[in-house]
């Protein structure tokens, strides 16, 4: 049983997939039901779409501990604290695409990942300097699209042969 017995909310839950509570019910509904639903002691899985979804990563991230796929993309609350939030994480693929709060601070928070794919399109505050923290990560795959501060100077810091795929 994935909710405590009694717990009403946890009953409704129950019967929607995963899916219909990230798309249709929790957008639809309130932004409420949404904060509820990203601090429920719940088994995720490995993946977890939060795209468009008003909410940042919350302090308590008992449920996250198996995601190694998350896609905050357009989540406008979602910081620099809010990466140092998932850092211990074993995340693989983040997407953080238009979270233009985003800087190096944050992608210093990353740098500990064993992430693959990473994607910062019109993450425009990223610098060169930012680049830096991503030279450790096994990354195939790079988005760096409107990331209007990275030069051909902070790219020379993620060349690597494991980099398939790097958009700018």
């Amino acid at each position: 049983m994935l909710f405590p017995q009694g717990d009403t909310l946890g009953v409704v839950f129950s019967f929607l997939s995963t899916f219909n509570l990230l798309h249709g019910a929790l957008f639809i509904v309130c932004k409420e039901w949404n904060r509820v639903l990203c601090e429920l002691p719940h088994a995720w899985g490995e993946t977890l779409n939060l795209t468009w979804m008003d909410c940042d990563i919350p302090h308590s991230r008992f449920a996250w501990h198996r995601i190694e796929e998350l896609n905050l993309s357009c989540c406008e609350k979602v910081t620099d604290a809010s990466l140092a939030r998932i850092s211990s994480l074993s995340l693989q693929h983040l997407s953080l695409d238009f979270c233009d709060q985003i800087t190096d601070v944050g992608l210093a928070s990353l740098s500990s990942l064993p992430l693959q794919h990473l994607n910062l399109c019109h993450c425009w505050r990223i610098t060169d300097a930012g680049l830096v923290h991503l030279s450790s990560m096994p990354l195939y795959y790079l988005n760096l699209v409107r990331c209007k501060y990275v030069t051909g100077v902070g790219l020379e810091h993620i060349c690597s042969p494991e980099l398939r795929y790097l958009l700018l």
